[in-house]
């Protein structure tokens, strides 16, 4: 029952037309208070004008978890944090990419309308891997 947007909010027919997905009567779903926190009100996906394939210019790193809309230890580990933080802090520096809000982001950032809600997932930490 989901509609496709344009990046202008406008209805167009395919996913891969799209750059937003809402509610045939263009209400909000409630999930997306995950994004306006993470990125403030006038929060768009990451780069994605530019591309809707993030892996043709970004690093991509893939965590191994079902995920969890709220913080848990049995989803996102202190082991997986720790490996995860020491991976993203090598790639970054090899890279001269900031380890901060902005640029390191998750793939649902990017692209939202094929990847919310899993990739990672609204329970992860960001702030256990950004540096700044």
């Amino acid at each position: 029952g989901s509609i496709w947007l344009d990046k202008n909010l406008n209805r167009v027919e395919s996913r891969s037309q799209a750059t937003f997905v809402a509610r045939p009567d263009r209400s909000e779903w409630p999930d997306y208070k995950y994004f306006r926190d993470r990125w403030g009100d006038d929060a768009r996906p990451v780069n994605y004008e530019v591309s809707k394939r993030p892996n043709d210019y970004a690093v991509a790193i893939e965590i191994l978890s079902v995920g969890a809309k709220t913080p848990s230890a049995t989803a996102y580990t202190q082991a997986m944090y720790e490996a995860l933080s020491d991976l993203v802090a090598d790639i970054c520096a090899r890279h001269g990419i900031p380890q901060r809000k902005g640029r390191v982001v998750g793939h649902e950032d990017v692209n939202p309308v094929q990847r919310y809600g899993w990739d990672p997932n609204q329970g992860f930490d960001w702030s256990r891997v950004w540096t700044a």
